[in-house]
């Protein structure tokens, strides 16, 4: 048993792996620019001078500092 790459021949093969990187690189940038905004969004508030705001926002930020990803993915 060897390695082959004559699957790579195969029209449809290709078509189907370049649909996975157009999906995989569309995800990748949305998920990009939503992170950011909510990123830039939570930042704008912690900025206001309101204690309670603060208070918000650093509960949010040590929240999912101190969670493992896995757990907020469950949740």
């Amino acid at each position: 048993m060897g390695f082959s790459l004559s699957l790579l021949a195969d029209p449809e093969t290709l078509r189907m792996l370049g649909l996975g990187v157009s999906t995989t690189l569309r995800l990748f940038i949305g998920a990009l620019v939503c992170g950011f905004l909510i990123a830039l969004l939570i930042s704008s508030f912690y900025v206001v001078p309101s204690k309670i705001t603060r208070g918000i926002i650093s509960l949010f930020v040590e929240y999912h500092r101190n969670v493992p990803t896995v757990v907020q993915i469950m949740v």
